[in-house]
């Protein structure tokens, strides 16, 4: 592989394997806002949003993160205003509030912020102002969910980047094809990605022992272990499914309630206690109520199907025996 391909694999691995709160496309729109809302350095009165129709399709039926289950690119805009902090990133909303939920719904009733499609962009374009009186400030994401392209305030231009070949913020994802990722997987040194892969081990690692820890979720990864031993295969395919039971299970947390920790709270907890189980305060407790309703209704409907089974099969053989 040459170095230019190998540069570009090594670039856009980077680029990819960054950590986020949740679907990434609201959590974007809540970027910009909170951006937008930060260059403007005070409360808007409304904002307006531009955005392409491959972003409106993605965050219109999808429950924004860390809102009590609310969706819509109203709410992610709003919610990014009221209690997003922009210097996270992707995960601007990690420290939303019921407070920031509760004026966010009242915002929303009242048509504080209005979205209007725009075509001929790149499927990844949007666009966030926010208005106060006389004064207006403008975030422009394209391309990549954190990669600001513009920044504008009352008119002028505070920040501007094309994202073309020369310039270094641009990620070329056309190189990629399976001939050469599998070479680049063979043959990529390791200390040119151990940085971002340790923390992709650290954080995935984390969640996942949570998930094996606790009663979260439908308990798949909890199952595997406990019905199918302990192979290597199984053990892969339980740590992996004990990932989403706790990712699922801290997307539908309140907000500021520890009960359903992100990675990086759980990671945090388990520095303090290397090599022991992390301690967990009668708050954090899960609801074991809710997770034994969903594990016991899918079992009951896979026992009735079985039963179904087993009762054709015996009816069968009895047909058989009469001829």
């Amino acid at each position: 592989m040459d170095q230019k391909l190998y540069d570009s694999y090594v670039k856009i691995l980077k680029n990819e394997l960054v950590p986020a709160l949740g679907c990434t496309e609201p959590i974007a729109i809540a970027y910009a806002a909170a951006k937008a809302r930060e260059v403007l350095g005070e409360m808007p009165e409304s904002i307006e949003l531009c955005c392409s129709g491959n972003i409106i399709k993605n965050v219109k039926g999808v429950k924004v993160p860390n809102s009590n289950g609310l969706k819509g690119i109203d709410v992610a805009a709003t919610l990014g205003v009221v209690g997003g902090c922009a210097e996270r990133e992707l995960e601007v909303l990690e420290d939303v509030t019921e407070a920031d939920i509760e004026k966010t719904k009242e915002l929303v009733q009242q048509g504080f912020c209005t979205c209007t499609l725009k075509e001929g962009v790149e499927n990844l374009y949007i666009v966030a102002k926010v208005i106060a009186g006389e004064h207006s400030a403008e975030v422009t994401i394209v391309n990549r969910h954190t990669l600001i392209s513009r920044i504008v305030k009352d008119g002028e231009i505070l920040y501007q980047i094309a994202a073309h070949e020369d310039s270094p913020e641009y990620v070329d994802k056309s190189v990629l094809n399976v001939k050469d990722i599998l070479e680049f997987a063979d043959t990529v040194k390791i200390e040119d990605v151990k940085e971002i892969l340790d923390r992709q081990i650290t954080m995935n690692s984390a969640i996942s022992d949570e998930g094996l820890r606790h009663a979260y979720g439908a308990q798949v990864g909890r199952t595997l272990l406990n019905e199918y031993g302990d192979d290597v295969k199984i053990r892969a395919r339980a740590h992996a499914a004990a990932g989403s039971d706790a990712r699922h299970q801290f997307r539908q947390r309140k907000p500021g309630h520890d009960r359903f920790p992100s990675c990086h709270r759980v990671c945090k907890r388990m520095e303090r206690f290397p090599g022991k189980t992390v301690p967990r305060t009668r708050c954090q407790q899960p609801d074991r109520g809710s997770s034994e309703k969903i594990y016991w209704k899918s079992f009951r409907l896979l026992w009735r199907r079985q039963r179904r089974l087993w009762s054709r099969r015996r009816h069968y053989l009895s047909f058989r025996r009469i001829l």
